[in-house]
């Protein structure tokens, strides 16, 4: 216990020597309670200081944990913005650190380096036959809304990745954190599907993701990139919190490994269950499909449109009366997911 006392004490002396550029302001939160205040402390991340060891030196909630994020710069750099907001009755129970750690290995992916460029091993998804998915021709289908706000999310060069995603702003796109963890911001590029059937790519300024995905992995599988330019002549799909029964028909556009890299391609399905903050599927869907965005037909406004819901992430498997069974599984937007997605936005 001594041992661990002095290891903290360091931690917190170190700390405040390697983040010289902290800065911390307090901004009033819309969306909070009228009594609560939210104070934003933003702070370069040095690979030194672990994520989880910054919960207990800023005394974070696990309310203030789902709303911090990790912001990715080209070359390396990151940021991290801290949200810590206190009520008048003083602070909330703060989250034990033991709940959070890095300890756990993720299912996720994995990285290792091939000609300078990470090489990603992504997470499983599956096919649940019959195979059902559709191509959707890059003259026609492909070039309307929703569709053809779907990208593709790879790295310049020599690349054996890639991902999916959904044009969620002018300059933004939705994708899975797990398919840009790791990666220089300064080697990735999104890719739109023209008319003549290639892609049009284009660089990506930053990425931003939550600081939970960073230090647990599990259930916070989204991240928002920033383009450097505006896609042309692309309509964006906007990101809703809206409730999903059970049985809701959902679709999910993306490019599969599988296929042409230049083919778009669509599956419908049913949500089997949407559960802690996860939307599993029997969606057909394989690996190059993760980060695509999972739409819905919404009519909460008097007109119908189509949204985004949830983000496609991987694959699980669950025991059902004996047997084994394998099921897509999507990260469902809403609460304190949507607000940081609606910040990384606007800022």
């Amino acid at each position: 216990m001594k041992a661990i006392f002095v290891m903290l004490l360091m931690l917190k002396a170190v700390s405040v020597k390697t983040l010289p550029e902290f800065k911390s302001s307090k901004e009033p939160d819309n969306k909070a309670r009228a009594d609560d205040v939210t104070e934003d402390i933003t702070l370069e991340y040095r690979p030194e200081i672990l994520r989880e060891n910054l919960i207990k030196l800023f005394n974070l909630t696990a309310q203030d944990l789902e709303l911090s994020y990790e912001t990715i710069w080209p070359g390396g750099r990151s940021t991290i913005t801290l949200k810590r907001t206190r009520g008048k009755s003083g602070d909330k129970k703060l989250l034990d650190v033991p709940q959070v750690t890095t300890g756990e290995k993720s299912d996720q992916k994995s990285t290792t380096q091939s000609r300078g460029t990470t090489h990603k091993l992504q997470a499983k998804r599956v096919i649940i036959p019959p195979d059902e998915r559709k191509q959707l021709p890059s003259s026609s289908k492909a070039q309307k809304s929703p569709h053809s706000a779907a990208c593709k999310v790879s790295c310049k060069g020599f690349c054996k990745w890639s991902c999916s995603g959904t044009l969620i702003g002018p300059h933004h796109v939705l994708t899975s954190a797990h398919c840009i963890d790791g990666v220089d911001v300064a080697t990735l590029q999104v890719g739109f599907l023209e008319r003549n059937g290639r892609l049009q790519w284009y660089d990506v300024m930053k990425a931003s993701m939550p600081l939970r995905w960073k230090i647990t992995k599990k259930k916070y599988d989204y991240a928002v990139l920033k383009l450097k330019g505006r896609a042309n002549r692309r309509s964006y799909v906007s990101v809703v919190s809206v409730s999903l029964p059970k049985n809701s028909l959902i679709s999910i556009t993306g490019f599969p490994g599988d296929k042409s890299p230049s083919s778009l391609w669509i599956s419908k399905c049913r949500a089997i269950l949407v559960s802690s903050g996860q939307i599993w599927n029997n969606c057909d869907v394989v690996r190059g499909s993760s980060g695509s965005g999972v739409l819905v037909k919404d009519n909460s406004g008097g007109i119908t449109r189509t949204v985004v819901v949830g983000v496609l992430s991987g694959e699980q498997s669950v025991r059902i009366r004996g047997r084994v069974k394998r099921f897509n599984v999507a990260v469902h937007l809403t609460g304190s997911k949507l607000s940081q997605i609606n910040e990384w936005i606007n800022k």
